[in-house]
């Protein structure tokens, strides 16, 4: 009951492109194969789990289970730590003490998402008083902050300090990425687009962002410098 068989139907499938990101399957094929899939359609996968995370947080917020929500996230991120110990200890204890703080801090490999959904998520949930007007704007800032890094470091107009290495992404972390998409989502639920949305225009605009996610794929790889496609 409640449950959205779409919402968990494209959840399934949004985890097989995260699969897809870490294994790249179709890399060996060549270069555009991969800017097709690994660097570009599978890359939907982060920013839409966040807008599902977001949406359901409004139900939390509006409820007073919105800090709830945010510890939840805590307990599974120092869950799947320690399950991951076996894997990443032997690199934890060759790194100096300051990186150690920051893969403990901010996650081993792709744990970094449950960081950084909390934190983004306890960020909306202090801000759960602001106008829909505000939680735009600074969706909308902090999503561009996040999109143009990748560019500006691909034409080589800035660089950042050797802390900027994982986990610690300029780009990819909660500020950047999870808190725009997570705060999308909530207003998503705030403004009832599912319901005031015909589901056919719906259809139409995300075959439009799935085509320009390819699209920017194939841009950013005729860069002077390769970058990562973490934030299309």
């Amino acid at each position: 009951a409640g449950r959205a068989r779409a919402v968990d139907l494209v959840k399934l499938a949004m985890a097989l492109l995260v699969v897809g990101i870490h294994a790249n399957p179709f890399a060996d094929l060549g270069r555009i194969a991969n800017l097709l899939t690994g660097e570009g359609i599978y890359r939907l996968a982060v920013p839409v789990f966040l807008v599902f995370n977001g949406y359901f947080l409004h139900a939390a917020i509006t409820t007073g289970r919105g800090w709830q929500v945010v510890r939840h996230v805590l307990a599974l991120y120092l869950i799947w730590m320690a399950l991951y110990l076996p894997v990443y200890w032997k690199l934890l204890v060759g790194l100096e003490s300051w990186r150690q703080g920051l893969l403990l801090a901010l996650g081993y490999w792709h744990l970094w998402y449950l960081v950084g959904l909390a934190v983004a998520a306890a960020i909306l949930v202090a801000l759960r008083h602001a106008s829909d007007r505000a939680l735009f704007a600074l969706a909308v800032v902090t999503w561009a902050i996040g999109v143009a890094i990748p560019w500006l470091r691909g034409l080589d107009l800035i660089t950042f300090p050797a802390i900027f290495a994982d986990p610690l992404s300029p780009n990819r972390n909660a500020l950047f990425l999870c808190l725009p998409y997570a705060a999308f989502g909530l207003l998503m639920a705030r403004r009832d687009w599912v319901a005031k949305i015909p589901n056919r225009a719906a259809g139409w605009a995300a075959l439009a962002g799935m085509a320009a996610v390819v699209t920017e794929s194939l841009l950013m790889a005729r860069l002077p410098l390769g970058v990562s496609h973490d934030t299309l």
